[in-house]
């Protein structure tokens, strides 16, 4: 299952500064450009004027509630317009076997997977395509099973069957782009955003390596190679390289000796934005970068010897501890039922026009199942607590938070 997010370009974060840029060739503006493209960036939630939509995992059930958490009264909900619902089952109208969610300005889409005469999953999903606050399900095609991460207003954009696909809005009708596209830019590569109309995407090979390839690629599956990036990468870790992030026209990514670079798309330019975490990246400890708000990045560092690390980079290069931690609420068995180590530090999700989305806390509570002969299984289980601050209290680890209500405290 997948969760994808949506940061439409206008959202993106603005520009970095910093010190002088070196020359570099200037890539050239390719055809099949679109100003009206935008990006998922992986591992975030998707956004639109309604609230932020989230899949909602209930036990007992073979899949997911679409619910949004909504700008204006702070509360989570179930989307589901049924006259009558009680929202516990698969007739439900939020009810999803799919977590991937495509949200837009004027739709949310999602994808109900298909099942054989037996009950089980096939590579084919139905296509809905919902009003803008999630309401009323609409099937338009049964199409591959997709990977979207960006969209138009005629197109979603992603990988199928191997390929870089656009799948039409209106008619679920798929075109294939660029074979083996997904290879490239989801197996060994990655895509980072949207800039002048065009995928802004990196490329590092079937083995690791420092020298990574960034592409533009445009909407009718053109690739232009722009740049070389001498990147660090760890040798067990390189598959889900994260070293690189994208600002509005400033791609940034970890040299082979933790520098933090900059690469000016605009002029083909590069920079240096700070030597503060080369200690760090000598000990050959990955580092993985992300775009926070108003030009700062945060940077992600695991060590067997320090545990997790974060710190916030200022568009100055500026390194700051990031010192604000999730809270733990209604618990004394933290880490009863769950397989993978959880976070402790407040995680950024992305920016809002309502300020920057976080999840600061986990609310544990004790849930019911079934085993396989039919009995009552009681377990500890949370949810995860999200919140809006302003970014500026982030970077300055002031815990000053606006919490959405859950639907457990419903």
């Amino acid at each position: 299952m997948r969760l994808l997010v949506l940061l439409l370009t206008a959202a993106l974060l603005t520009g970095c500064t910093g010190r002088a840029f070196s020359d570099a060739a200037v890539p050239q503006q390719q055809p099949g450009q679109d100003s009206s493209l935008a990006f998922w960036v992986p591992f975030s939630y998707p956004s639109n004027e309604h609230g932020f939509f989230y899949p909602y995992w209930k036990s007992g059930l073979q899949g997911y509630f679409l619910t949004r958490y909504d700008f204006e009264d702070m509360t989570q909900h179930i989307v589901c317009d049924v006259p009558g619902c009680t929202h516990t089952d698969e007739s439900c109208g939020a009810f999803l076997e799919n977590s991937e969610i495509v949200v837009l300005p004027d739709a949310v889409y999602t994808f109900q997977l298909q099942r054989d005469k037996s009950g089980i999953p096939t590579e084919l999903s139905t296509m809905e395509r919902r009003n803008a606050d999630g309401t009323e399900p609409q099937p338009v095609a049964t199409i591959a099973t997709p990977f979207i991460f960006g969209a138009n207003e005629q197109f979603l954009y992603g990988f199928s069957n191997g390929d870089f696909v656009r799948i039409s809005r209106q008619h679920g009708i798929e075109t294939t782009l660029l074979f083996d596209g997904q290879d490239l830019y989801s197996s060994f590569g990655s895509i980072l955003g949207v800039w002048d109309g065009q995928f802004v995407a990196i490329h590092w090979g079937e083995k690791p390596t420092q020298n990574i390839s960034l592409n533009l690629l445009s909407i009718e599956g053109e690739q232009t190679p722009i740049a070389t990036l001498n990147s660090k990468m760890d040798a067990h870790t390189w598959k889900i390289y994260k070293g690189a992030t994208m600002t509005q026209d400033t791609v940034c990514y970890v040299d082979c000796d933790g520098t933090i670079q900059e690469y000016e798309l605009s002029t083909g330019k590069t920079r240096v934005r700070t030597k503060e975490l080369c200690s760090i990246a000598q000990a050959d400890v990955p580092i993985h970068l992300r775009c926070v708000a108003d030009g700062y990045l945060l940077a992600d560092v695991w060590s067997p010897e320090n545990g997790n690390q974060s710190f916030i980079i200022t568009p100055q290069g500026d390194c700051l501890p990031v010192c604000l931690a999730i809270e733990d609420r209604d618990t004394t068995h933290p880490a009863l039922g769950i397989d993978q180590p959880l976070p402790t530090l407040v995680q950024p999700v992305h920016e809002t026009p309502h300020g920057l989305l976080v999840q600061n806390a986990r609310q544990f509570f004790w849930d019911e199942s079934f085993d396989v002969n039919g009995n009552s299984v009681s377990f500890e289980t949370f949810v995860d607590i999200y919140a809006l601050m302003d970014p500026q209290d982030y970077f300055a680890s002031r815990p000053v938070y606006r919490e959405f209500a859950p639907i457990l405290n419903n």
